[in-house]
């Protein structure tokens, strides 16, 4: 869109350039004749006396100091220089001084508006939007438009060409259970109404199989539920085994059971994880999930183009695919409602179930093993298909005024399983709103002092791909430049308290965005205040403030925190803990049950818009960056001095104060190095006076995460290189502390040899390494004495 000439300051739509420096003196006509008059001549009767030398000098002196004076008059008679009108170079120095303004937050808290959020989901979730399809496609060209008619300095589709999963549409999966030649029992694939638009229910990357056998019940699949298996002597080597979801991501309990030598997976939502109404109604008469619903999804490993692990699936890049078949499944998948769940396993034969395994489908659970009636068996036959679809992001920049160099990113993801409501059109409707809001400050002659990136990912339902693809693209100036991520997903599934992951150095600029929002219905309590009673509630104890976990992995921060080391916060308003309920990834996650049951006037929604909002205002506006290095210290006293291999070292004859000795060390260094850097920091009024050393002090806030990342860890995914927060041990969705140190340990067991002993010291170095190059950074380590 055209620009005024002076673009991209804070308080007009333009730079200040060259041209604003520039002075023009305008003279009337007969200044211009007298100038251009020859005033060595004087005419005479028409004729002409030249003047002595000493004359001639004398008025060419005059004349000069004339003009000269008449310039200043002009510049100055042209200039207001009162004490209300700043001068150019006084605005140029105000602009560096740029800082968070609260009034700036306020304004943009006003424009917020539910009704906008409402009918963008509604919009968005009239149809399902598969990860490559037309409809996510055309969303995004929706997307693009909104953000141009917002006066944003660029909107952009980039696209990447990936490797996708959709079912076979020649081939049904199905799920029976037969005797002999007879089928007694199958299964429904489908669990809406509406199946000219939904796929029958598949799991993304599933390996397509026909397996024939017995069945036994796993519980959740957790390494820990096979390990209880053999302890009652049941094994599920040949058998097709049942889980219930929950607790882990699905693709490592597919890992686990092929590890485990079993030949197939079905899996089920247990009214105990997804929300037990007892006597109630289900959806839709209440928020309860009906026992119809199937929860599908993706079960590869790993997140990204499988084809090109750690590198962009652009144009003439090579594939990779040897590299990354280890992350496919090798088992088929496939998944089933709890009504049908039942029907199975109340067929089962075996001892009954710990009190853990018992789910809440008014039966006993059983271990199986065969079933009760030794004829039957379970047959699941699975079809999916692989194709290389083009997937979209869109990209929004509002450019900074100030340092337009450095970004502060928010995300969203466009693709859904089913309608989406939920996941993730209400993530992206928020953000679209926070963009809304963001425009209207640049309506009114606000502009950030960093350039902010609006992301809205393609593909995140089969594995992040779009926004992993994207960091992959750009991962040097990512790394160089980019402050931290916001990433908005499920924005809303209930509205009891906040929830939030984020890397610690982050949490203290989370509290404060919360700080600074009314709950919706309590415009005198923040949602802070109730966030904090929440995890009071929860723990009973008084903690100081609300627990900010951190997530392995699961939506788009991934890429950003493990590849490119940059700081993420992943929000949403959620319920609590005692009997939620989920319709994730199932045919219910439609506008009518989230408007009906979970947010009917989406208060919450745009109260995480503004919660989100706030906080992506101060990392882009605040002079100082609210990058708290502190925050690391008590954790990472946490994992060297309580972490679970204490135990592990023993088990294994390893000295635990070999083990500890780098680590401690380096952590105290890391404690002084950030002590002194808060000491020795100048007061912030006094820093944001002297540019050249905020620009320094905010650059070693900013490349602190970086200091984490290694490429030498050899880890099982090449792009996992963040050496404390890896995504769990055995749950891609949890987070295992110092991941690889831990497996280094755990893998070569009681029979460790030189080798096993030289790979531990291995990643003792680089976990204490890497905290030494933190502490380096902050304490100019290289100058040090």
């Amino acid at each position: 869109m055209p620009r005024s000439s002076n673009a991209y300051t804070r308080w007009s739509n333009g730079d200040i350039d060259g041209e604003a420096l520039d002075v023009d003196i305008e003279y009337k006509d007969s200044d211009v004749d007298d100038i251009r008059h020859n005033p060595f001549d004087v005419e005479i009767e028409g004729k002409s006396l030249r003047k002595s030398n000493r004359a001639i000098i004398i008025t060419a002196l005059v004349v000069s100091m004339l003009f000269a004076l008449g310039l200043m008059l002009a510049y100055f008679l042209g200039h207001d220089n009162s004490p209300n009108q700043p001068t150019d170079a006084e605005r140029m120095f105000s602009k560096l001084l740029q800082d968070y303004e609260k009034t700036w937050s306020d304004v943009y808290q006003s424009q917020i508006s539910a009704e906008n959020i409402g009918n963008n989901i509604r919009y968005l979730s009239e149809k399902p939007r598969y990860s490559g399809s037309a409809w996510s496609n055309e969303t995004a060209v929706f997307v693009q438009k909104a953000w141009q008619d917002l006066g944003f300095d660029s909107v952009v589709k980039k696209q990447y060409q990936v490797l996708l999963s959709y079912p076979n549409m020649h081939k049904s999966s199905t799920v029976k259970i037969v005797q002999d030649l007879n089928v007694i029992f199958e299964a429904v694939l489908s669990d809406s109404n509406d199946t000219s638009m939904l796929y029958n229910a598949y799991n993304a990357f599933s390996k397509s199989d026909n397996e024939l056998g017995n069945v036994i019940y796993v519980n959740y699949g957790r390494v820990e539920d096979f390990e209880e298996l053999k302890k009652n002597y049941i094994s599920p080597i040949g058998c097709l085994v049942v889980a219930r979801y929950g607790k882990i991501y699905r693709g490592n309990a597919v890992e686990n059971a092929y590890k485990y030598k079993a030949k197939g997976v079905v899996f089920y939502p247990d009214p105990a994880d997804f929300g037990y109404g007892g006597s109630t109604e289900p959806y839709p008469h209440s928020r309860y999930l009906p026992d119809y619903a199937i929860v599908r999804g993706n079960v590869k490993l790993g997140y990204g183009d499988i084809r090109t692990p750690g590198y962009p699936s652009i144009k003439n890049v090579l594939e990779l695919l040897d590299a990354s078949e280890s992350l496919l499944p090798k088992l088929p998948v496939v998944s089933i409602s709890g009504r049908d769940a039942k029907e199975i396993m109340k067929l089962l034969d075996g001892e009954e179930v710990p009190a853990a395994w018992q789910g809440k489908m008014n039966m006993t659970y059983r271990f199986g093993g065969q079933f009760q009636d030794t004829r039957n068996k379970l047959t699941i036959d699975v079809s999916t298909s692989e194709e290389v679809k083009t997937i979209y992001n869109v990209i929004g920049t509002v450019r900074g005024a100030v340092e337009p160099d450095r970004y502060v990113i928010i995300g969203s993801h466009r693709d859904s399983w089913t309608f989406g409501a939920m996941d993730g059109a209400s993530g992206m409707a928020c953000q679209m709103e926070i963009a809304h809001g963001i425009g209207a400050l640049l309506e009114q002659g606000w502009r950030p002092r960093r350039t902010i990136l609006f992301a809205n990912w393609g593909g995140e339902e089969q594995g992040m791909m779009g926004s992993t693809e994207w960091v992959e693209e750009y991962l040097k100036t990512l790394s160089a430049t980019a402050v931290a991520y916001i990433n908005i997903d499920m924005c809303v599934d209930g509205t009891d308290t906040l929830e939030v992951g984020a890397n610690p150095t982050l949490k203290d600029v989370v509290f404060e965005g919360a700080k600074s929002v009314p709950l919706p219905d309590q415009p005198d309590v923040s949602v802070y205040d109730k966030w904090l009673g929440y995890w009071n509630m929860i723990t009973n104890d008084h903690v100081k403030e609300p627990i900010v976990e951190m997530y392995g992995s699961g939506s788009d921060f991934a890429a950003f925190n493990d590849e490119a080391g940059v700081p993420y916060i992943h929000i949403g308003y959620t319920q609590y803990l005692d009997n939620p309920v989920s319709v994730y990834h199932t045919g219910i996650d439609t506008y009518d049950y989230l408007h009906r049951f979970v947010d009917p006037h989406f208060q919450y929604h745009a109260t995480v818009s503004k919660v989100a909002g706030d906080i992506l205002l101060r990392l882009s506006d605040s002079a100082l960056l609210p990058i708290s290095p502190e925050q690391y210290i008590n954790l990472l006293k946490t994992y060297i001095e309580q972490q679970p291999w204490a135990t592990l070292v023993d088990d294994y004859n390893i000295d635990l104060d070999v083990v500890q000795a780098l680590l401690l060390s380096s952590l105290n260094y890391y404690e002084k190095a950030v002590s002194d850097f808060k000491e020795n920091m100048l007061d912030k009024d006094e820093l944001v006076l002297n540019p050249l050393l905020l620009r320094s002090v905010n650059d070693k806030l900013m490349l602190l995460e970086r200091q984490f990342i290694t490429c030498r860890q050899n880890t099982t995914y090449p792009q996992m290189e963040h050496v404390l927060f890896g995504p769990g041990a055995n749950n891609d969705y949890g987070v295992t502390p110092m991941r690889n140190l831990l497996l280094s340990i755990v893998n070569f067991g009681n029979d460790i040899d030189d080798w096993g002993i030289a790979e531990i010291a291995k990643q003792i170095n680089i976990v204490g390494l890497a905290i030494k190059s933190a502490a380096d950074l902050l304490c100019d380590g290289l100058t040090a004495v």
